[in-house]
């Protein structure tokens, strides 16, 4: 994955702390089902190498792209691009209404933390919202191929038919990314509870 935008700091080797890493490895949620017993001492070693952090704030980038771009026009295309960052089973709808139209102009990683077996990414992203006008209805034809080796994004093109562009705005986002069992890193994308902050 490659994007022009992101600015990942130095590549950094993560070691968390030695009284830390049986507590993580037991927190850390099984990816799949499997026949049997399933304990944390079955998982292989890709699974638990932490992530690299260049490697993450590229991701990160990638993903705050296409979780921000949307067109109700075409909702599928954000629920495939998605896809591509989540565990298999993940909600791709997640973080959207289904309506609507918006772009990601830009996105810049900057801070990174560590949290038990994530990393947490800040990512900074320009958003250009747009309304929706009177007249004829949009033109879905879309005859575009996709190059070999690429996948689409759910950024929808700069201009559409019944669209008017909005004034950009920067949004912020904490993105935790993390191992999945089968050594891909992923994106650990789950509805907080209402409740969540007033119980905390």
């Amino acid at each position: 994955m490659n994007s022009a935008h992101s600015a990942p700091p130095p590549a950094q080797g993560f070691i968390p702390p030695a009284s830390s890493a049986p507590a993580a490895a037991v927190r850390r949620p099984v990816d799949g089902h499997r026949p049997g017993i399933w304990t944390s001492v079955d998982r292989p070693l890709e699974a638990l190498t932490p992530p690299d952090r260049s490697e993450a704030a590229q991701l990160a980038v990638c993903f705050a792209t296409d979780y921000l771009s949307w067109d109700e026009a075409v909702p599928e295309r954000r629920v495939e691009a998605l896809g591509w960052y989540l565990p298999p089973g993940a909600d791709c709808t997640l973080g959207w209404t289904g309506k609507g139209r918006q772009r990601v102009e830009a996105a810049h990683a900057g801070r990174i933390i560590s949290v038990d077996y994530w990393l947490v990414v800040d990512v900074r992203a320009r958003v250009t919202p747009y309304r929706r006008l009177s007249g004829p209805p949009p033109d879905l034809t879309d005859d575009f191929e996709l190059l070999e080796g690429a996948r689409w994004s759910s950024v929808p093109p700069t201009t559409a038919a019944g669209w008017e562009a909005g004034p950009s705005m920067w949004l912020r986002l904490s993105i935790p990314i993390r191992r999945h069992d089968s050594g891909a890193l992923v994106v650990e994308l789950a509805p907080i509870p209402e409740n969540a902050e007033r119980s905390s």
